[in-house]
């Protein structure tokens, strides 16, 4: 729990130590089922070693994270936030929303397949797609992106990634790309995941289940993506 709580509450924010048994609290008590809990840790652990090139070691050294964290003065020097990789993949005519630095939940976000993409249309690469996922943030930072399926219209990933959510207004999209060997990667189609569905939402923490439609730029293209999606708060009243 230490690295999710750092991640939580430290990686983003300074004044950390009052909300740091609250908030171990109430993980404990917002995710009952064993199985959805050790999801969301290993998910988290995915993501801060991805995002913040954190050696697996440090994660798993418990006792030494412990006695660095406890440390308020080193804390402080490692500032308010981090800066990730940016992919440009085109000019939008809108300017990108501000991002907000706090934190106010994660956005658990289960990639399970997508069905009848379409077939790569370049003459030099006509064949069944080498299909992956990119999550892209409002900004067009890439946050994560899935394995490669090789050599199928029908890919499956099954992959649990976590995203935090910083307030209303944000927009997560997926692209489902064709990986090439010798050309840029062509698009099989995104789709734009409105957060205010879920912030909004009666009951946040039920899951969103639906087979999505694809489009490429303002044009609809075959074949759908099967999404799971979860919020869970962080902010604490």
């Amino acid at each position: 729990m230490l690295w999710f709580i750092r991640y939580v509450l430290i990686d983003f924010r300074n004044d950390w130590a009052d909300e740091y048994q609250r908030a171990y609290n109430w993980i404990c008590q917002q995710v009952p089922y064993d199985k959805i809990r050790e999801e969301l840790l290993e998910a988290a652990r995915i993501f801060v070693v991805n995002r913040f090139k954190v050696e697996d070691d440090a994660i798993n050294e418990d006792e030494s994270f412990k006695e660095s964290i406890e440390i308020k003065d080193r804390i402080q020097s490692q500032g308010q936030g981090h800066n990730r990789e940016i992919v440009e993949e085109h000019d939008s005519e809108e300017e990108a929303p501000i991002p907000n630095d706090e934190i106010i939940g994660i956005i658990r976000i289960l990639i399970k397949n997508a069905k009848n993409l379409k077939k790569s249309d370049s003459w030099f690469t006509f064949s069944n797609p080498d299909p992956y996922v990119r999550i892209v943030d409002s900004a067009r930072n890439e946050i994560v992106r899935t394995h490669v399926n090789h050599g199928t219209v029908n890919p499956k990933w099954n992959e649990v990634h976590l995203i935090s959510a910083h307030g209303l207004g944000e927009n997560i999209s997926f692209e489902i790309y064709d990986e090439n060997l010798f050309i840029a990667d062509s698009p099989c189609g995104t789709y734009v995941l409105d957060t205010n569905i879920l912030l909004k939402s009666e009951d946040p923490s039920k899951p969103i289940v639906g087979q999505l439609p694809l489009q490429i730029g303002k044009k609809q293209v075959r074949g759908h993506l099967n999404l799971e999606v979860q919020f869970f708060a962080t902010v604490f009243n």
